[in-house]
């Protein structure tokens, strides 16, 4: 695999032969020319381009770049179990930035971002190296409820007058819609949903509303009193009534926010050569360190089951982390993209990258690759997963123009 990303900076002819990849199929051609990080011209190298810039990568297959429609650049997998300094974070964020385009990633979507964070983001991009970086918000969650009760630095919306004061110290990043949280508890039922008022003023603000949901009564709840544009997770058990209702509807996938568990007990995924490439060493090392892996489990328990009996939360908490408990919840999602593809669903590829910084393994960059290996991994079609990963996600970005596709220009 070729990946060309906007590091070339240089005028640059690639010669083959070369196989171009996208969602219109596969097509041959003898040689490409980059300009401006931008495909000039795919066919015979003519005379007066010889003198360019050459790599020589024959029999390279090349595909445009992936877009995660699903990642938190402002978390760190690990990082509520370390103290950054200010220039710290900087830099691992920087770090990140680099790990997706060295990934092949070359547009993302932050689906959850405080303001002081994005700021920062957008001038990381600017300095570079970094993918296309879109951004939702704010992050309309219910007090009481998630996200607020899981990171509490989010605040929570309680009324249409806080709701008016988050968009207007979110509009200056050119959001291209708001996340709205519909999340009664990932284990048990702990959370309220939104008060009814408040997803009222949602839709007076006449912006794509994108939907955090995972469940049969979530999703009907947001259907039901939003006008919902995308869902950014899959709904775990598809019921015919909500399906029906999702014509016209992404859903982003998410498979990864599951699957990243299962590294605690198959450690030899760590030792992926572009893991070893792009992860932080900090981050590999805290992914195998037992006494931060029960912190991390603990961590998780105590939230989602905040009113269990302590030894019984410890039973759970067990089961939680055991491989059998996880690789069944892969599979459950894995099943239930595939009902959702077969029943005409437009999915997107999304890996929820960074998620929750107290979980050790949703890695910046590796996750995306691991996120289209798992939609291939539930039986999608080759084809169909190309078109998630790259067309359709950067039509939900509105980079449609300029990314997903092959062609001249793009």
């Amino acid at each position: 695999m070729l990946v060309l990303a906007d590091a070339v900076a240089a005028d640059l002819l690639v010669s083959g032969p070369l196989t171009l990849v996208d969602a219109d199929g596969r097509r041959e051609v003898p040689a490409l020319i980059v300009k401006d990080g931008r495909i000039a011209y795919a066919g015979p190298v003519a005379p007066e381009d010889a003198g360019l810039e050459r790599l020589d990568a024959p029999g390279a297959f090349v595909m445009p770049g992936l877009v995660d429609a699903h990642v938190h650049l402002s978390l760190a997998p690990g990082g509520a179990f370390v103290d950054r300094t200010p220039e710290e974070i900087r830099a691992r964020r920087a770090h990140h930035l680099r790990a997706y385009v060295a990934s092949g990633v070359a547009a993302v979507l932050d689906a959850g971002i405080l303001p002081e964070d994005a700021a920062q983001i957008e001038e990381l991009v600017t300095e570079g190296p970094a993918p296309v970086v879109r951004m939702l918000g704010p992050l309309v969650s219910p007090p009481g409820g998630y996200v607020h009760e899981v990171l509490p630095v989010f605040p929570a919306t309680p009324d249409a007058t806080a709701l008016a004061a988050q968009v207007d110290a979110f509009a200056r990043f050119d959001p291209i819609g708001i996340k709205v949280t519909m999340e009664d508890g990932m284990l048990t039922n702990i959370w309220p949903l939104h008060d009814p008022t408040v997803l009222e003023a949602v839709n007076a603000l006449d912006q794509p509303v994108f939907v955090h949901a995972m469940e049969p009564r979530e999703y009907r709840y947001a259907l039901d009193h939003l006008d919902v544009h995308a869902f950014v997770h899959p709904l775990e058990h598809p019921k015919r009534d909500v399906v029906e209702r999702l014509a016209g509807i992404p859903v982003v996938t998410t498979l990864s926010a599951f699957d990243h568990l299962l590294t605690t007990a198959e450690p030899e995924r760590l030792d992926d050569p572009l893991i070893r490439l792009v992860a932080p060493a900090d981050e590999i090392e805290a992914a195998t360190d037992r006494e931060t892996i029960r912190a991390s489990y603990r961590f998780v328990a105590r939230t989602l089951m905040p009113h269990m009996f302590p030894p019984a939360r410890a039973v759970a908490r067990a089961a939680m982390s055991q491989k059998a408990f996880v690789a069944s919840k892969v599979r459950s999602f894995q099943k239930a993209v595939v009902a959702l593809h077969e029943s005409g669903v437009e999915l997107v590829l999304g890996s929820d990258s960074g998620n929750w910084p107290v979980l050790l393994t949703e890695l910046h960059g590796p996750t995306t690759i691991r996120e289209v290996e798992l939609l291939l991994e539930a039986g999608l079609p080759f084809d169909d997963v190309l078109a998630m990963s790259t067309v359709r996600g950067a039509r939900l970005l509105g980079l449609e123009e300029d990314f997903g596709m092959l062609a001249d220009g793009r």
